[in-house]
């Protein structure tokens, strides 16, 4: 009862987690050939950082779960078959998905806060191309886990 319980909540913060992700992507390529994209994020902002954070945390904690308790799993950092090594993949990328969202969070988007104040529209829009790429990469990334953790399921 409770991996079926951890399985679906784990399915269900991983569709919000990546349904973030691609609205943030949408409105960031839709947008690509205004200068002010980020007004028109800003109002969501707050709620959909809010989603993902939660998302995240019920990813991470149901993840966990899951993986203490699949026949397959024999011990960190082990990769003695297809399953962990499959399984250590999984948590390079996750490593990285979090690195590349410290990275949006704390430099892009105070560089960006710092140009909105002195008006440097150039410097605006080269961080609307960098917060672009992250995104992207982010999507991608996440893409990956979530094919990954598909193949976990199959083995």
């Amino acid at each position: 009862m409770l991996i079926a319980l951890s399985t679906t909540a784990h399915l269900i913060a991983a569709i919000i987690f990546l349904s973030t992700l691609f609205i943030v992507l949408f409105f960031l390529l839709t947008m690509k050939k205004q200068r002010e994209t980020v007004p028109i994020l800003k109002p969501m902002e707050k709620q959909i950082q809010f989603l993902q954070q939660i998302s995240f945390g019920v990813l991470l904690i149901t993840g966990m779960h899951l993986m203490l308790v699949d026949a397959n799993y024999v011990g960190w950092f082990s990769v003695r078959n297809r399953w962990s090594v499959l399984l250590l993949l999984k948590h390079i990328l996750i490593g990285i998905l979090i690195l590349i969202l410290g990275v949006s969070s704390i430099v892009v988007s105070t560089l960006q806060r710092q140009s909105l104040i002195v008006e440097d529209s150039q410097k605006i829009l080269q961080l609307n191309r960098w917060q672009r790429w992250i995104k992207i990469s982010q999507f991608i990334i996440a893409a990956i886990i979530l094919l990954i953790s598909a193949s976990l399921i199959t083995l």
